[in-house]
């Protein structure tokens, strides 16, 4: 048996040390929230609402497809929505069985490739659909902040969301923008901070090009995004009540979105552990007890989890040759542009 080269023994430390981080968080988070009171919380929950919780994915797919179906055409990329609401499946899928919690992306961007896109753009649109995705999102959560009781918040949490607001619209002015200067600076900028960065931004200024001057695509792919938001608390809503949970939406609209962004920090397997973590000291801010804020994040978890397995059967039937997908797409840029681990 061959030994493992060193790019796969520094994979496989670093997927032991995420390994061992996610154990650690959850194990302290279930310690701190007592694993009977939350075990006995899940127990209890109303199926109903669980039920109806469950679907919201089918929805959350077709507001997907639909915004990412919308940046593509802009590019000039007309690919059917049902093969985009299939790779949005799929990604589910992968999200769960790789050690990212955007693995799926891959997937996503091999679907919009082999329907006729080039590499760049079918890579471009991606990174633009989570970008505006994510400002979307801290945009909201900067928006519910003066709705909610500013006693509750620690006054880093402004500066956090007030950095992110910030630092995203940069990122997206310097996509839309009908000049380069903006991207040329951003591209600098990242050309001296270290890893692949500036690489990624030089190699998808051509897939970036059809959206500069674009404010319809914009604004329509932001609203989009919105919907798609409320549809993701919509899903927690119904899980809070299936819980008994008493919470006004506004907490929902603040928490949940953070808590979202918060997970895509890639320190823990899928976000596991920090999950749990997150909503406890969010929701635990507005008075819900720990044992409750973990167990609507674990069952949140499994439905994500349930449509993995969903997904993987779409997968299964459409056979999507994932790996050569990991070869042909923009085979020059590394893959931690698509989410994957180097």
């Amino acid at each position: 048996m061959s030994e493992p080269g060193p790019k796969s023994l520094k994979k496989r430390l670093l997927f032991a040390a995420k390994g061992v981080i996610s154990i650690a968080l959850l194990s302290f988070v279930l310690y701190q929230a007592d694993l009977s009171a939350v075990w006995a919380r899940m127990s209890s929950a109303d199926p109903l609402f669980l039920g109806l919780a469950l679907l919201t994915p089918f929805i959350g797919y077709a507001i997907t497809s639909t915004r990412w179906k919308g940046l593509l055409a802009a590019a000039g990329a007309r690919v059917p929505f049902g093969r985009l609401y299939r790779a949005c499946m799929t990604a589910v899928f992968f999200n769960q069985i790789l050690p990212s919690t955007v693995g799926g992306d891959l997937a996503r961007v091999y679907a919009a490739w082999k329907s006729g896109a080039s590499r760049e753009v079918a890579v471009a649109s991606l990174l633009v659909d989570r970008v505006v995705g994510v400002l979307a999102q801290v945009l909201l959560a900067a928006a519910m902040m003066p709705l909610l009781s500013a006693s509750t918040l620690p006054d880093v949490t402004y500066l956090i969301v007030g950095g992110l607001a910030l630092g995203l619209t940069l990122v997206v002015l310097a996509v839309f923008l009908p000049t380069t200067l903006l991207a040329s600076v951003v591209i600098g900028t990242l050309n001296r901070l270290p890893g692949p960065f500036g690489k990624i931004a030089a190699k998808l200024e051509q897939g970036f090009a059809p959206y500069r001057g674009r404010w319809g695509v914009l604004g329509r792919a932001l609203l989009i995004s919105l919907a798609m938001i409320g549809n993701v608390v919509l899903m927690h809503w119904l899980i809070g009540r299936a819980l008994g949970l008493e919470l006004g939406l506004q907490v929902y609209f603040f928490a949940i979105p953070l808590a979202t962004i918060v997970m895509l920090v890639p320190i823990s397997i899928n976000g596991i552990g920090i999950r749990e973590g997150i909503f406890a000291l969010l929701l635990g801010a507005y008075g819900v007890a720990e044992a409750d804020a973990v167990a609507l994040a674990l069952l949140a978890f499994s439905t994500f989890l349930l449509h993995g397995v969903l997904g993987g059967i779409v997968f299964g039937i459409a056979r999507t040759p994932i790996r050569e997908a990991q070869a042909d797409v923009l085979p020059d840029t590394p893959k931690a542009a698509l989410g994957v681990e180097p």
